[in-house]
């Protein structure tokens, strides 16, 4: 078979994975605007299934890009964090110079294959010690101890993830960060139709995995708990390469026009806690112009300090409302950093 033979072939697969896709999206939408929101939920992880593998699958030039942002949303993105992703490889070692930016946390985590899926094969955090007199942080992600400027890599790392998390999104300045090989060529391999005839199989092969990935993430939480109740499993998180700090829970909720959702929990000492509606999709709903998510920084606590929120279509009058943005029906995902235990939020359909 010749070379152009193959790349046809590879670029009918990425076409049809998209019509497969788009069929599978629009059987499995709850209403018309679940069905819009899904044609464009598969625009978006096409661009960003394209972006990383056209675009950004060089581990030799590693290229940093936002892996979700206010117009591409994937697995239920906070609006409170700055993400950026690179491919890189555990066969090298790799220079990172950064600044420390305007947020309260900022995080480098490598991540490679488990049994289980992606799992995180190092983290480095940089003090505030660690940046010079420029601001300027160097350190070097390796297989190898580097001592305390170290970002850790195993055999199977294949991509790095910086979060720049800020109380402020709408204020934030990101960490100005840097990536190279160490002894990297001196230019990268010429893009001949040999190297993009496999790079459009893997994002043809992304494509499906993103959409089969958010149909058995939502559709597993109905099969656990059913709607309107709160739902405690790990493994998708842990299989997407969750931070074993982190806790997650979720909820499909499903409310009419005259129904709300109360929640109530206390509150265990922790670093850093979000909730936040996400669409049928599990995208963050519109954050820019709705209050969509709470977070440790903007949710008012009552006297006792337990949390009280309220889900609707319309305000209640009530502090902390997280506005549904006309979605009859959705994903309720909780973040929790660094809790002390782990809360058991309850959930209860009223009409207020």
């Amino acid at each position: 078979m010749s070379n152009h033979q193959q790349a046809l072939d590879a670029w009918t697969t990425l076409c049809r994975a998209l019509e497969s896709a788009g069929r599978n999206v629009l059987a499995s939408a709850p209403d018309s605007l679940d069905a819009g929101e899904g044609l464009r939920f598969l625009t978006r992880a096409l661009r960003f299934a394209l972006e990383r593998q056209m675009e950004g699958a060089d581990a030799d030039f590693p290229l940093l890009t936002r892996s979700s942002h206010e117009t591409l949303k994937l697995m239920s993105d906070s609006p409170d964090y700055y993400y950026e992703i690179a491919t890189i490889s555990g066969a090298h070692d790799y220079r990172i110079r950064t600044t420390r930016g305007s947020g309260e946390v900022l995080a480098f985590s490598t991540y490679g294959r488990g049994p289980a899926g992606v799992m995180c094969t190092g983290e480095f955090r940089p003090t505030l010690e660690q940046f010079d007199a420029n601001g300027i942080c160097e350190f070097v992600a390796s297989t190898r101890s580097r001592g305390s400027g170290w970002l850790p890599m195993d055999g199977s790392t294949f991509f790095m993830q910086v979060r720049n998390m800020c109380r402020d999104p709408a204020r934030r300045d990101p960490a100005w960060v840097r990536i190279e090989r160490i002894g990297a060529p001196i230019v990268p391999t010429p893009f001949t139709i040999e190297r993009a005839t496999p790079l459009l199989q893997a994002a043809a092969g992304q494509l499906n995995a993103i959409v089969g990935s958010i149909n058995a993430f939502r559709d597993g939480i109905r099969a656990r708990v059913g709607v309107n109740a709160f739902d405690h499993d790990q493994g998708p998180w842990i299989a997407g390469g969750s931070l074993p700090s982190t806790y997650y829970i979720q909820a499909v909720y499903e409310l009419e026009e005259d129904e709300a959702l109360e929640i109530e929990t206390d509150v265990p000492e922790n670093s850093y806690f979000s909730v936040q509606l996400n669409n049928h999709w599990v995208e963050s709903l519109d954050y820019l112009r709705h209050r969509i998510h709470l977070s440790k920084y903007s949710a008012e606590r009552e006297r006792d300090g337990r949390l009280r929120i309220v889900v609707a279509h319309r305000s209640p009058g009530t502090a902390n409302w997280l506005d549904t943005a006309g979605h009859r029906t959705g994903v309720i995902a909780w973040k929790w950093n660094d809790a002390e235990y782990r809360p058991q939020p309850s959930i209860r359909r009223v009409q207020p």
